[in-house]
Order: C-alpha cells, then sequence, then structure tokens
C-alpha cells in the first residue's frame, strides 16, 4: 500500500512515529520519548567476545556465538529477538527452537522477515570460509576501515592469550 505524506512532513519522522504507534497498540508502552534512531535505525554493538546486540526499539536483537566442539569451522549462532515490556509484566518463557545444518532460517516462523535475511548472509559464509583458506600467504588481509572491528577483535584476543 502506498501511503502519500505531504511535503512539509519528513519521512523518516513520519516512519518512526507510525512505528511508536505500532508497539504502542501491541505493547501497552509509551514510547514518545524515543528517538526516531531508535526506532528505525540498526544500531549495533559488538561485546566482546562473542555478541552482537542491536539495542534499539525497532531493531530489538543480539547474536551470540558459540563454539562447535573442537572444530573452528562451525560453530552455534543463537538469534535472540528482545523486546520491551510494560512495567511489572514478567516475560513468558522463550521457546528455543533448534536449527539443524540443513534448515533455514526463514524455516524458523519466529524469525519473520528476518528469517530470509540471516539466510542471504550465511549464503555468503560457506564461500568466505573457504576464501580465508586459499590463500597462498599466511593470515588475512583486512581493510582499513571496513575491517577495522576484526582487527581490533583479534588485537584484543592477542591480548588475553599472551
Amino acid at each position: 500500500a502506498t501511503v502519500e505524506i505531504s511535503e512539509e512532513i519528513n519521512p523518516r519522522a513520519y516512519a518512526a512515529e507510525m512505528s511508536r504507534q505500532r508497539l504502542n497498540q501491541h505493547l501497552k508502552i509509551d514510547f514518545s520519548a524515543v528517538s526516531d534512531t531508535e526506532m528505525l535505525d540498526a544500531i549495533s554493538y559488538f561485546i566482546f567476545p562473542n555478541i552482537m546486540s542491536w539495542p534499539g526499539v525497532g531493531q530489538p536483537l543480539q547474536f551470540r556465538f558459540r563454539p562447535y566442539g573442537a572444530n573452528p569451522d562451525f560453530c552455534i549462532m543463537d538469534v535472540l529477538l528482545l523486546q520491551p515490556l510494560p512495567p511489572g509484566m514478567t516475560p513468558p518463557t522463550a521457546n528455543i527452537n533448534w536449527l539443524t545444518s540443513e534448515q533455514n532460517w526463514s524455516d524458523a516462523p519466529e524469525l519473520m522477515t528476518l528469517g530470509p535475511v540471516l539466510d542471504q548472509d550465511i549464503s555468503n559464509l560457506l564461500q568466505l570460509q573457504k576464501g580465508l583458506k586459499a590463500s597462498a600467504k599466511p593470515g588475512i588481509t583486512l581493510g582499513n576501515y571496513q575491517e577495522s572491528r576484526i582487527r581490533h577483535f583479534h588485537q584484543v584476543l592477542d591480548k588475553y592469550l599472551s
């Protein structure tokens, strides 16, 4: 459906307000003091050594990566969907859905539209893993800006291990 917005209205502010209203109806929580950025953007934090968090209201998501035995080519990836609760409300016990390596993320209905996004992201990992092992030179080459978090992670990890 197409929504007509007058030229006086900022589309980003409008989208944030629509998100506030939708969440207010669903959760019965007042989001009027929450910034447009927190409502709309995928603000991401990396928590050493293995958690990626998007704490914004619009993207309440966490990834946690854990070892899969002693095999460095595999890991367990936990996807946690979080949402605010009204004051005094206790969250229900979360249902855990373990996917097999043959299943797609889109097979998990609780992920809704996130499932196909994760499928697309994960489809790149097999080729990436092969590429990391295919180089004739030792180690990997990281981009100066785009992969600065990876470089920092390994610098911190080296400090812990030395």
